[in-house]
């Protein structure tokens, strides 16, 4: 299993040891936590303008002890900026359109049969219904590939 975070998952982990223990809990079982580039830039974006240099040194000491693995922009993340962008036209924040494309790009690009997940707690994604998924898929990047599942903490928590 790959579990793909956004950065309000990296912030909760801060103050809610429920969340820093599921964490832990989903790397002790082996699983792959994955930080796309756009979540750090968010989490260093927030911390810095927002004077919030304690929660910076605690989500790098989180990072530290999870040794997630880092990903940067994909050819294919071009390509699931863009169908987001066109399929769900309803307006919300910029980065966390960046954050499930390359999420989207990467789970694409395994040819495994690992489950993939995006781990999130903001609403409006998880109630977004992805254009490469059901019977109007609009995308062949995931033909005969697990395709990425949006998940809340307890959505997560409900596979251990």
């Amino acid at each position: 299993m790959r579990v793909f975070l956004d950065a309000d998952v990296l912030f909760d982990s801060v103050n809610d040891s429920r969340t820093s223990t599921l964490l832990r809990r989903i790397r002790n079982a082996g699983h792959e936590i994955i930080l796309p580039f756009s979540v750090l830039g968010e989490i260093m974006l927030i911390c810095i303008s927002e004077d919030r240099e304690d929660d910076l040194l605690c989500i790098r000491n989180i990072c530290s002890e999870l040794k997630p693995f880092f990903i940067v922009s994909l050819e294919q993340s071009a390509i699931c900026n863009l169908c987001l962008r066109d399929f769900d036209k309803r307006s919300f924040n910029r980065t966390d359109k960046d954050h499930l494309a390359h999420a989207l790009a990467y789970s694409s690009a395994f040819n495994d049969c690992k489950e993939n997940y995006f781990l999130t707690t903001d609403l409006y994604l998880l109630e977004l219904m992805l254009p490469c998924v059901g019977r109007h898929r609009k995308c062949c990047l995931f033909d005969k590939k697990t395709v990425l599942k949006i998940v809340d903490k307890d959505g997560i928590r409900k596979l251990f």
